[in-house]
This record gives C-alpha cells, sequence and structure tokens, in this order.
C-alpha cells in the first residue's frame, strides 16, 4: 500500500470513529487492524503455517513471522476481545464497562509510538 492510499485510509477510518458510537468505533478499529494484517500477510506470505482466515490466526501469523513482538500480539487480542464483547453483547455497549475498562487499562503498546 503506498503512502497516499494509507493516508487516505488513515484518515476515512479515523472520520468513521470520531462519528460512532464506542460499539461501532471498536468494530471499525478491529476491522482496520484485520484490513491491514491480511494485507501484509497477502502481500509478503506467511512464512509458516497455514493461511490465517480469522482475526486471531492473522495477528498470531504476524508475531510468528517476525512482524510484530509480543507485546503488540497482546494489544492486538485485547482490542479483538474487546471487539467481541461489544459486538456480540445486548448489555454491553460502551467502553465505560467496568470489564472493557480493566482490558483497556491492560494495553501496553500506545506508549510506544511507531513508524512505519
Amino acid at each position: 500500500m503506498d503512502k497516499s492510499n494509507y493516508a487516505e485510509l488513515r484518515q476515512r477510518i479515523f472520520e468513521a470513529v470520531n462519528e460512532k458510537s464506542d460499539r461501532a468505533a471498536v468494530i471499525t478499529v478491529a476491522c482496520w487492524i484485520d484490513h491491514l494484517l491480511e494485507r501484509k500477510l497477502h502481500e509478503t506470505g506467511s512464512r509458516r503455517g497455514p493461511r490465517a482466515r480469522r482475526l486471531d490466526e492473522r495477528i498470531e501469523a504476524v508475531h510468528r513471522d517476525g512482524w510484530i513482538d509480543a507485546e503488540l500480539r497482546d494489544d492486538l487480542h485485547r482490542i479483538r476481545r474487546i471487539r467481541n464483547t461489544l459486538a456480540h453483547s445486548v448489555d454491553v455497549g460502551s467502553l465505560s464497562d467496568a470489564d472493557l475498562q480493566a482490558t483497556l487499562a491492560a494495553l501496553r503498546v500506545p506508549a510506544r509510538q511507531f513508524h512505519d
């Protein structure tokens, strides 16, 4: 993905996240993560294991191939679990939920800065 396409995609995602509920924002972010991991695996080809079809498999594949470290892998799984909770629960619809707050507090990578 060239930088102009990436910048456009990033802008569209940020606009969507800012306009939506917590539920929609988390699902949108998880979709973005899934899309980027899928593209990375497709463009470079995973060196080991079967083709990753689900987000959890894609996270493990990029970690296994050395593209992300264990800390980022764990954070991506936390985001995936938050997405699953919000997508499949009628009782939880906000990031203000105590269980989700604990998961958000466990995120480690936001303090780090990445450059691609």
